[in-house]
């Protein structure tokens, strides 16, 4: 099988790498917080294009990284949020923390790129706007995130390591190509069976995955597409995929699926994380 790394020129992105091969193409933006911009399988897009607007407003579309936090801090640093434009979104959200699941997906990273993999590197000694990232966090860290297309997917590897504990996780909007006909099954923690989630309603909500074999498979099933998110959840805590949020309001055409490095429950103690998550692309069933 082929592969191809392409550096692009994205009118609205920016400078884009492009990873491909007969089955899979991948584009990221390292300007725009190492975030995966295009995902298509065998041409299908698989992330809500029209997210993009939202994207660019306050990152709520295509697919944004989580890190070094998740969610809304109790206590934030001394800056003038003002000077950041998206802020002004959130609030219009009425999200408080005006670097809501992390300042990561935000900020420009470094990053090499090899035939089928793009790797980002990002530190709280890099700035942001005029700011050392590390007056928004709060604390130190160093991130890297390497993204490397498979025959059938894509895997996300994660490295962090930081002086207070850190989160990672991955917030991609999938297009539900239809609403009705959708939906999305999780294996959960204190049942026996998996769960099947329908959109006949709004989700917003983190759940604990069943620990029952090594790796968890969360599968998005469409009319177009099947995704399976395959992550660990037994083993070394360094390395493990503790929660997972499924987000999708009430008649919007996406859903998020997102694998959480901390349970948000109880003390996080990960002062380092070493995490991949495989995303599998394949077709549909055809019908019998």
């Amino acid at each position: 099988m082929f592969y191809i790394m392409e550096r692009i020129k994205h009118d609205l992105f920016g400078e884009c790498v492009a990873l491909q091969n007969q089955n899979i193409r991948a584009v990221i933006s390292p300007i725009f917080g190492l975030s995966l911009i295009d995902l298509c399988f065998q041409d299908i897009p698989i992330l809500d294009r029209s997210r993009e607007q939202a994207f660019f407003e306050s990152r709520k579309g295509l697919g944004p990284l989580i890190l070094p936090h998740f969610n809304q801090r109790e206590s934030l640093p001394e800056v003038d949020f003002e000077a950041f434009e998206h802020v002004h979104y959130l609030r219009n959200l009425n999200v408080r923390d005006p670097f809501q699941h992390g300042v990561g997906r935000y900020a420009e990273w470094r990053y090499t790129a090899d035939t089928d993999s793009v790797t980002g590197r990002l530190s709280s000694t890099d700035h942001i706007q005029g700011y050392a990232i590390s007056q928004i966090t709060g604390f130190t860290f160093n991130a890297e995130v390497c993204y490397r297309i498979t025959e059938t997917g894509l895997n996300i590897k994660f490295e962090l390591t930081a002086e207070q504990p850190v989160e990672a996780g991955i917030h991609f909007y999938y297009d539900l190509k239809n609403r009705e006909s959708a939906a999305v099954e999780l294996p959960l923690e204190g049942q026996s069976e998996t769960v099947v989630f329908l959109f006949d309603r709004g989700h917003d909500k983190t759940y604990r995955p069943s620990k029952t074999n090594r790796f968890a498979t969360y599968i998005l099933k469409t009319d177009r597409y099947v995704l399976r998110t395959i992550v660990p959840v037994l083993g070394d805590p360094s390395s493990t995929f503790d929660a997972v949020t499924l987000f999708s309001p009430e008649g919007e055409r996406f859903v998020c699926i997102e694998p959480l490095s901390f349970s948000q429950t109880g003390q996080n103690e990960k002062r380092s994380f070493r995490g991949s998550i495989l995303l599998e692309l394949d077709s549909p069933p055809r019908p019998v």
